[in-house]
């Protein structure tokens, strides 16, 4: 039966007293390190499971200017081992500054302690330098900075399942128009039998194919060099059933370190995977320098003259190499 839970209005708001007291104990003690606690914030890229979960909070925790917490309102639900709250709180920060903000939190019994699995913050000005005094981190490159020494990252990067890996992003030209020109049904038969080339495409070099996303598709490699052969192949299976031209693709290739979950993958790399993508000119494929260095070797990948790009979402002018495809 669902009632009242003054217990985890308690528990919550010892939470919020812990945040603004930069209690980094307390906060750990409060939030359950597993794998299926979920953190989100208003800015789309705060959204973390798991360990890096809690390592955000406290990383925020410690770039936050000094602040408290006036609570207007506190709900809180439990069920069975399962406790819900919702909070409408006022963040003071120094210097004047207010935020306005709506907490949701899940909480489990976990022993006989009620411990945090997801929380999401909400404000009308997501994490605004100039409302809250600093830059709050969002990003794993800037948890994992934060920490002490190689030793320390090394083991945290472990911990939130971070590894290596070359991404390949796909994307179909035009798929917008060949719909309306194909048909819904028709089309769906294209992008499948493409489907099945790029995830055969993949296995023949040591890859997988992670995921379809509409049109366009997302595979990892454990070796740059597979991952251009494979990109290189993929931009040639362009054959279609039934009537119409010949798919032409935008491909795009980069490697660096990525959150692996179960069976996909998350992060910076992934976010700027899919920009060289989204840059490259149908029939192209387009690498990062980091490829280009990793392959430099390699007698039969060769590359045509260096581009320059701004990528969305990505600081500075980039580099990038179109691929000479066949050599």
């Amino acid at each position: 039966m669902v009632k009242p839970s003054p217990e985890l209005t308690s528990v919550f708001s010892r939470l919020l007293e812990a945040f603004q007291e930069g209690n980094e104990p307390t906060v750990r003690g409060l939030m359950s390190p597993g794998e299926h606690t979920l953190i989100m914030g208003t800015d789309p890229r705060e959204w973390f499971r798991g360990g890096e979960g809690v390592e955000l909070i406290l990383l925020q925790m410690r770039e936050m200017a000094a602040f408290d917490y006036e609570t207007r309102r506190i709900e809180a639900f439990e069920h069975d081992g399962v406790g819900w709250v919702a909070a409408d709180v006022v963040s003071h920060v120094g210097g004047g500054s207010s935020v306005e903000l709506r907490m949701s939190a899940t909480f489990v019994l976990e022993g006989a302690s009620w411990r945090l699995v997801h929380l999401h913050t909400s404000s009308p000005s997501p994490d605004d330098p100039e409302v809250i005094g600093s830059e709050l981190s969002a990003t794993m490159e800037r948890i994992l900075d934060s920490v002490d020494t190689d030793t320390e990252a090394t083991a945290l990067r472990e911990m939130l399942g971070t590894r290596m890996v070359t991404l390949v992003f796909t994307d179909i030209e035009e798929s917008t128009r060949r719909t309306a020109a194909s048909g819904d049904y028709e089309w769906s038969r294209i992008v499948a039998r493409h489907f099945d080339q790029v995830r055969q495409i993949a296995e023949e070099n040591h890859g997988v194919l992670v995921k379809t996303l509409g049109d366009g598709a997302m595979l990892a490699f454990g070796a740059a060099e597979e991952a251009v052969r494979a990109a290189t192949a993929i931009v040639g299976s362009t054959d279609v059933v039934g009537e119409g031209p010949p798919l032409r693709l935008r491909v795009g290739v980069h490697a660096g370190e990525a959150i692996r979950r179960e069976d996909d993958f998350f992060g910076q790399t992934v976010n700027r995977a899919a920009r060289i993508a989204a840059a490259a000119q149908p029939g192209q494929v387009l690498v990062s320098e980091v490829i280009r260095s990793l392959v430099a070797e390699v007698p039969d990948i060769s590359f045509e003259a260096a581009l320059s790009f701004e990528l969305k979402g990505v600081p500075g002018v980039q580099t990038l190499y179109p691929v000479r495809v066949g050599g």
